[in-house]
């Protein structure tokens, strides 16, 4: 919720209705508006973030954009309070927007009461709606942060592709050319990297779903390669067509080595609407699992894929769903997550959050057990016989070490080879440089044990 602080009073009074999560307050530079960033439904926890708009004054919501299928992430008012600029994950890319408010219904100040006038009365002037989204930037990838003159017409931003890491980008508006103003990493110019594809399937409902493909550096067509598959966290995350080189993920080292890489953007994901990023309540495992498989069915049935060496990968839901996989297929040589659900009970009671899972699930586990039960992964995990290597932080309350231990344990308990690796007094995420690179190291030997690309010279 959002409250207003008189510092002549220190008494504070609720200006927000909604009971979902609402950030980033800001008054319009008139003083006329106050803005923040909250779901599209304001009850809700999840979907697309969307600019609301309320008379300082008091008066009525306004939700800009609710066409807009973009995941709003950074905003600023113009000067003239009668625009906003905005950064937005759309699909694939992440592009920086522009919208107009409208003007009505545009809050007034009070004025004194006027004298009646003889003169023919005006017709009311037609209000104006909110403009649609203009995008500013339409470099290929990703813009991850912005800052602007007052005026709005001139913009630096934080932009990066699939050959490039993360530069400075200079953009005027009087004459719309980028301007790259850094150059922070000459050195990978000259490095080889494999071709990335946006990508779309058909999942088994007929849905349509969209990812990124990496090809290995030297692809040939009509050969088969082994097939890495990253998931992603969230489930309200994406993979965009960005350099995407994290020690979470870092498709373009497999890619040298000979590997292709496929990062799906599954329902449940953001940048593709409320719609699609609610898809999945009381489905996860299931809507989010189909889309997945019918991605890499797709790949094999093309070509691409070689279906005897398939490996998993990813953390966080990611790891989720990676420890889902192994539970329902055996198809995959070997998986590589962490920070991943194992028990959604346990869970739900150990976790700092619950609300993702009672949505997830449709309620409390004594209100939903058949659903925390199925989406559970240590209900399939039984029939696992995939090698695992699991990855945790010893502190995280995201996603608790408990998770980790308990799949640990059950996969030992069934003969299945697997590891758990800890990293001492990290959270949710690593943070450690050399935490990290251990990870990576770990990932790839892990791999390359049971799916190693049998190209030489790469």
């Amino acid at each position: 919720m959002i409250k207003e602080l008189p510092y002549d009073t220190a008494v504070t009074s609720r200006i927000t209705k909604g009971n979902g999560a609402e950030s980033d307050p800001k008054f319009s530079p008139d003083g006329k508006w106050i803005s923040y960033l909250a779901h599209a439904d304001e009850d809700a926890n999840t979907g697309p973030l969307r600019i609301h708009l309320i008379p300082a004054g008091g008066g009525d919501l306004r939700v800009l954009g609710r066409k807009f299928d973009g995941y709003i992430s950074k905003y600023q008012w113009v000067d003239d309070s009668q625009k906003i600029v905005f950064l937005a994950g759309l699909g694939v890319r992440a592009h920086i927007f522009s919208m107009g408010i409208g003007n009505s219904p545009a809050p007034q100040a009070p004025q004194a009461p006027q004298a009646p006038q003889s003169q023919a009365p005006q017709a009311p002037q037609a209000p104006q709606a909110p403009q649609a989204p203009q995008a500013m930037t339409r470099d290929e990838g990703v813009s991850s942060d912005f800052s602007m003159t007052a005026d709005g017409m001139t913009i630096v931003y934080i932009h990066e592709n699939p050959r490039m890491p993360a530069e400075v980008v200079y953009l005027s508006s009087r004459v719309m050319i980028p301007v790259l103003i850094t150059r922070l990493n000459p050195q990978i110019e000259p490095v080889a990297l494999g071709q990335v594809e946006t990508i779309r399937w058909k999942s088994s409902d007929g849905a349509l779903i969209e990812g990124l493909l990496y090809y290995p550096i030297g692809y040939q067509t009509g050969n088969r390669y082994p097939l890495i598959t990253y998931i992603h966290g969230g489930p309200e995350g994406a993979y965009t067509r960005g350099l995407n080189s994290s020690w979470m993920a870092f498709p373009q080292i497999y890619a040298g080595r000979g590997y292709a890489v496929f990062m799906p953007n599954f329902r449940g994901s953001s940048n593709y609407g409320a719609r699609f990023a609610q898809a999945n309540a009381r489905l996860a495992g299931k809507i989010d699992y189909d889309d997945i498989v019918t991605g890499i069915d797709d790949l094999i049935k093309k070509g691409l894929a070689d279906s005897e060496r398939l490996a998993i990968a990813g953390w966080s839901y990611g790891g989720y769903l990676s420890a889902l996989m192994i539970g329902k297929t055996n198809r995959f040589k070997c998986a590589v997550y962490g920070a991943g659900l194992s028990n959604a009970v346990s869970y739900w009671g150990t976790a700092d959050i619950v609300s993702q899972r009672e949505r997830l699930h449709g309620g409390a586990p004594w209100e939903a057990r058949k659903s925390y039960e199925d989406q559970s992964p240590l209900t399939w995990l039984r029939n696992a016989k995939t090698p695992a290597l699991i990855f945790h932080g010893e502190k995280d309350e995201r996603v608790p070490l408990g998770q980790s231990q308990e799949t640990y344990r059950t996969l030992k308990r069934l003969g299945v080879n697997t590891q758990l690796i800890i990293y001492p007094n990290e959270g949710h995420v690593l943070t450690v440089p050399s935490y990290q690179l251990d990870k990576m190291r770990r990932e790839f030997n892990w791999i390359d044990k049971f799916i190693g690309s049998r190209q030489p010279g790469v």
